[in-house]
């Protein structure tokens, strides 16, 4: 890596759990109960979900909203079920250790509901120096305020990081700010990409 990054932080859905966990889930509804996909994966659009996000609604307000098309299923089954679909992808996670191992400083930042925070967590324990979660800080991306706080937390110059997203929408304040960025697209194009930072 060149002098100049410091600090890799890493967004968790989509890049380092690589597959979308509401496609997952949705798949499996359809499949299991024959609920159109589309229609499971428009639930998610329903503001208690943004607003799970950030620590305002609870868990019981959003998993209703499942029970809701049919699906008999308790709240804490559905629960169950959307978090069996978040684990790390084990290349993604084979990674990071790497670059741990390598003594590379490492941070993660997400849009993230409490049981995925615990997912992370329990996956990656004394991995990232800095986490920060949207419903621990009650913010979320691309709110430019989650990229101060992460910022301010990890302690270096915006040029001297690298995040890592899957969604363009999220990387636009920090590349206006000089964070130094990658759109996620697959772990190949990630490996490739650092060797500009000699990761």
């Amino acid at each position: 890596m060149t002098k100049e990054i410091k600090t890799i932080i890493f967004d968790y859905g989509g890049v380092i759990c690589t597959t979308r966990r509401s496609e997952l889930f949705a798949n499996w509804i359809n499949q299991e109960y024959g609920i159109v996909k589309e229609d499971v994966l428009s639930q998610f659009d329903v503001g208690v979900w943004d607003d799970y996000n950030v620590g305002k609604s609870s868990a019981e307000e959003c998993y209703k909203v499942f029970q809701d098309l049919g699906i008999p299923l308790s709240i804490e089954e559905l629960k169950n079920k959307f978090v069996s679909f978040g684990n790390p992808d084990p290349k993604m996670k084979e990674l990071i250790q790497n670059l741990k191992s390598e003594g590379y400083d490492l941070a993660i930042l997400s849009d993230s509901i409490p049981e995925f925070t615990e997912v992370v967590k329990y996956n990656f324990p004394n991995t990232f120096r800095v986490e920060v979660f949207s419903d621990e800080v009650k913010l979320r991306k691309p709110d430019p305020a989650i990229y101060d706080l992460t910022l301010e937390r990890i302690g270096n110059l915006a040029s001297e990081c690298l995040f890592i997203d899957d969604k363009e929408k999220n990387l636009v304040y920090p590349r206006e700010i000089g964070i130094n960025v990658h759109l996620f697209r697959g772990i190949d194009g990630l490996v490739e990409d650092f060797k500009r930072y000699k990761c």
